[in-house]
């Protein structure tokens, strides 16, 4: 597996696939260049359904697998001239992925890098597809790949059958586990820990390659104290190894209670819970003019929506240092919520009455993220659809945590608790 830097590959990894003589496979293809002829651009797509067929992997392009005789040894020889500019390239690839590959094939990353004097390496980063098999209609021909030990090869008909059945049912296992830990949840099963607070706030984040691939992610890459990973309410103090993969939580311990954690599972699916988001009105307190009588309990949505997006970044900074590649989904969900409003649903300004919640538990539309989240903001502005579900169980139609002109309400913070 090639290691990356948020999504990125890295002159010093090129290079160790030259030191190693790392050889094209399941994950790894080198590439020449990628001319404009009919058949060169119809090999291109082959190549990246590949990839998309199977496992997913690296096609790097600008990289030499001929000896000095011309004969293919199959690991990198020498920096070759690519010729193309990585733009216009894909520009054009992603053209001929739209108008040649079916079903529409969205788990594409370019990236550009510079070798010094030699020249460049053109890398494209292919995710292992849910909606697998993914054929090329170009020219009245229909083809099929997927990939191997020694390379790319058609799918016979027993393969395609597979593949097919297989695509059904990815969606199925996500659901199946989604729902499984959320009745998890609201029985506040958390695997040594006891998570103070209420309402709990739960955000699973699920990469597709998570149901696809077979290899674990290498969780071990935490081991530097500067990677660490964060809850949905703040920062971890502690993450440890666990059966599941790697837990990390709040306080100074992974067991014991507890306000928050993050579990990362071994196939790159990411869970946290928090416990506070949730409080009660001690004292009658004023908003937008109106009174909130002492007791009210309220969610802090400005925490929930700055701080859920800074999550987000980071579970997708990580993600490019595992070499996880999107798309990934995000599932939210609140348990034990009856009963709890916010600000802006008991104030006659935005609801004609003051309106709390009435399930037990709220479950909100699933997410896609296609390209990652590289800021807190950009992750709070993703879940949108969810806290326009929220603001619709509270009585409000548009939640006011956004602004029509591109802004978040100043009450939406990035900071922990």
């Amino acid at each position: 597996m090639l290691k990356s830097v948020n999504g990125k590959l890295t002159a010093t990894e090129i290079e160790r696939l030259f030191t190693e003589k790392v050889q094209e496979g399941r994950t790894l293809e080198y590439k020449q260049t990628v001319g404009n002829s009919d058949d060169e651009k119809r090999e291109l797509l082959e190549d990246i359904t590949s990839f998309a067929n199977t496992d997913g992997g690296w096609l790097l392009i600008g990289i030499s697998e001929e000896d000095e005789s011309g004969k293919k040894v199959g690991y990198p020889t020498k920096i070759v001239s690519h010729r193309l500019l990585l733009n216009s390239f894909r520009e054009m690839a992603n053209h001929a992925i739209a108008d040649n590959v079916r079903p529409r094939l969205h788990e594409i990353d370019f990236c550009e890098i510079g070798m010094g004097n030699v020249g460049s390496v053109i890398g494209i980063r292919i995710g292992a597809s849910r909606s697998r098999p993914h054929v090329v209609e170009r020219k009245k021909k229909i083809t099929c790949v997927r990939r191997n030990a020694h390379g790319k090869q058609p799918m016979d008909s027993y393969e395609l059958k597979e593949a097919y059945l297989r695509s059904m049912t990815i969606a199925d296992e996500m659901q199946r586990f989604i729902t499984n830990r959320q009745s998890q949840i609201v029985e506040r099963h958390f695997d040594g820990l006891n998570i103070n607070g209420q309402p709990l706030w739960a955000v699973h984040v699920l990469p597709e390659s998570a149901f696809t691939a077979r290899e674990n992610v290498p969780l071990d890459r935490f081991r530097s104290p500067r990677q660490v990973p964060q809850t949905v309410s703040g920062q971890a103090i502690s993450f440890l190894p666990n059966h599941l993969g790697l837990l990390a939580s709040d306080r100074g311990s992974t067991s014991g209670t507890s306000n928050s954690y993050v579990q990362w599972y071994r196939n790159g699916v990411v869970e946290s819970v928090s416990g506070k988001f949730g409080y009660a009105i001690s004292e009658a307190t004023t908003f937008n003019n109106e009174i909130i009588q002492p007791g009210t309990r309220l969610l802090r949505e400005g925490a929930m929506v700055g701080l859920t997006g800074k999550f987000l970044a980071n579970v997708c900074h990580l993600y490019g240092l595992l070499d996880v590649g999107p798309p990934y989904y995000v599932s939210a969900f609140l348990a034990d919520c009856a009963g709890y409003g916010t600000k802006h649903s008991t104030s006659p300004e935005f609801g004609r009455t003051s309106q709390l919640i009435a399930p037990k538990n709220l479950v909100f539309p699933i997410l896609e993220i296609e390209t990652g989240i590289s800021t807190p903001d950009e992750g709070a502005w993703i879940l949108r659809p969810v806290f326009e579900h929220l603001a619709q169980a509270v009585g409000i139609w548009d939640s006011p945590m956004y602004s029509s002109d591109g802004n978040l309400n100043e009450s939406v913070h990035f900071n922990d608790f």
